[in-house]
């Protein structure tokens, strides 16, 4: 079975970059313009891995990990590894949404090699 990716970013030419390439990779991708639309999903599909925009409008990045958090699955009760993406160098920002459970960071502009090897690793350890 392969592994259920979200990409949320209000970019669109992200998520489309992304979501050719992961496709391309074996991955089921889905795709979030907005942390809303992303909650909409989550609550009815379980995914591996949730790549998340730490700036978006409607709602922050934070914002969202912070609604995951309350959303609880029946496989195991696992909860999807959450990789952040974002064009700004606002430390604070990372290290709190690590804090609430974010596993890694991806800075913009990325090498769709860089992606992949981050989604790669972070399946690994989880």
């Amino acid at each position: 079975m392969s592994k259920k990716i979200l990409i949320i970013d209000d970019e669109k030419v992200i998520r489309e970059l992304l979501f050719v390439n992961l496709q391309q990779t074996g991955y089921e991708v889905s795709l979030a313009s907005n942390g809303e639309e992303a909650l909409d999903l989550v609550r009815w599909k379980f995914f591996d891995i949730i790549m998340l925009d730490l700036v978006m409008p409607k709602m922050y990045g934070l914002e969202f990990i912070k609604e995951l958090k309350d959303i609880r699955y029946t496989i195991d009760n696992k909860k999807p590894a959450v990789i952040l993406m974002t064009a700004f160098s606002a430390n604070e920002l990372v290290e709190e949404a690590k804090t609430l459970g974010a596993v890694t960071c991806i800075y913009k502009p990325f090498d769709v090699k860089e992606v992949l090897n981050t989604i790669n690793n972070v399946i690994q350890c989880n």
